[in-house]
């Protein structure tokens, strides 16, 4: 958990492997293939990403559920087609035609750009910002919840307070969200997980998804009385906020 500080945001790439060396991962995939087969296939960094809109309504009592919805179909919550902003997984469940070794797992929390949020907040003109009450409920989320990830119908993955435990590493140092339009430069600033890369849960042993393997993600909340729709606006106007699962790695798959 980290209140950004810094006056001029500082910015750390998503897809950075520090502290999570690749000889594990390309050793755990040499086996599997053999070392007769290496030179047909190809090792490359890679993430997975996939991001889900939150319930703007009600407490938190529906899961969420990961890498379930692939790019082009709706979200089931906010109804728009999901870009390769919000997911790069092409099929439901699974990765498709590749082996997937995954070092790190990462969350990221945050509320949406103006520009993707429901359509009676994206059609103001100005819109209020409580920065105190979305903190404080921020702070209680980030102290809620539990991640479960299964693979192949086993369990293999189970953090308690995962937005705090799997922080994204990466991002801003102080958050702003720019929601007023009639000044291009207001904005408000609010709590936010860390962006440290030591911080980034790596995993170790890293974990294998072999090719068209089955999985699945979501994070439960056994306890009610979690919500974020009226952190924004007094008047409920209620923004959209989405979370962000994502999974970095080495991804082995035949030459072309």
């Amino acid at each position: 958990m980290q209140i950004g500080q810094a006056a001029t945001p500082a910015v750390a790439g998503p897809v950075n492997y520090a502290g999570a060396s690749g000889n594990a991962a390309i050793g755990l995939l040499m086996q599997q293939i053999g070392s007769a087969q290496w030179n047909n296939y190809q090792v490359l960094r890679w993430t997975w990403w996939d991001y889900v809109s939150i319930p703007n309504t009600g407490a938190l009592t529906t899961p969420w559920t990961f890498f379930s919805v692939p790019a082009g179909q709706a979200d089931p919550v906010s109804g728009r087609q999901k870009t390769l902003e919000q997911t790069n997984m092409q099929q439901s469940g699974q990765f498709g035609q590749q082996y997937f070794v995954i070092q790190q797992l990462r969350l990221h929390l945050n509320a949406l750009p103006k520009v993707r949020q429901n359509a009676t907040v994206a059609a103001l003109t100005t819109f209020s910002f409580d920065q105190l009450v979305f903190a404080n409920k921020f702070a209680s989320a980030l102290l809620a919840g539990v991640m479960t990830v299964t693979i192949g119908q086993k369990l293999y993955f189970q953090n308690v307070q995962p937005l705090r435990v799997l922080p994204p590493g990466f991002g801003v140092d102080q958050v702003i969200v720019p929601f007023d339009l009639t000044t291009n430069a207001a904005g408000n600033a609010y709590i936010a997980q860390s962006n440290n890369l030591s911080d980034v849960y790596n995993l170790s042993p890293p974990q294998m998804i072999e090719p068209t393997q089955t999985f699945t993600a979501q994070m439960t909340f056994p306890d009610i009385g979690y919500e974020f729709h009226d952190a924004f606006d007094a008047a409920a106007q209620n923004a959209n906020v989405e979370c962000g699962f994502i999974r970095a790695g080495y991804i082995l798959r035949p030459v072309q």
